[in-house]
């Protein structure tokens, strides 16, 4: 079995793009998101086989934490990784109009 590359996920949200580097090899360390409700998803899905068969975030950490706030041991997890991934934070104030 070949060794998976370490990466450390920020603004994870419900985890789309760590699912999609998690299916080509890599191996989420660390997930932080800040909003609850992406967290309980996260949590949700971990532990359990997918349709894909793959176990996601079995042995990661997830934080619902501010990355501002994030100290010692999250920032060790990043020194100790290949790859630092930041999702695009959402727009809570997106105004939909209709035409």
């Amino acid at each position: 079995m070949t060794q998976k590359l370490n990466y450390v996920s920020l603004f994870t949200g419900a985890g789309g793009l760590d699912i999609g580097l998690e299916q080509a090899g890599f191996k989420a360390l660390s997930l932080c998101e800040i909003e609850d409700v992406f967290c309980k998803t996260l949590e949700a899905n971990r532990g359990c086989t997918h349709a894909d068969g793959i176990d996601y975030f079995k042995e990661t950490r997830i934080l619902n934490a501010d990355i501002r706030d994030l100290g010692g041991a999250t920032s060790s997890l990043m020194l100790t990784s290949i790859w630092l991934l930041g999702g695009h934070p959402v727009n809570h104030s997106l105004v939909l109009e209709s035409s």
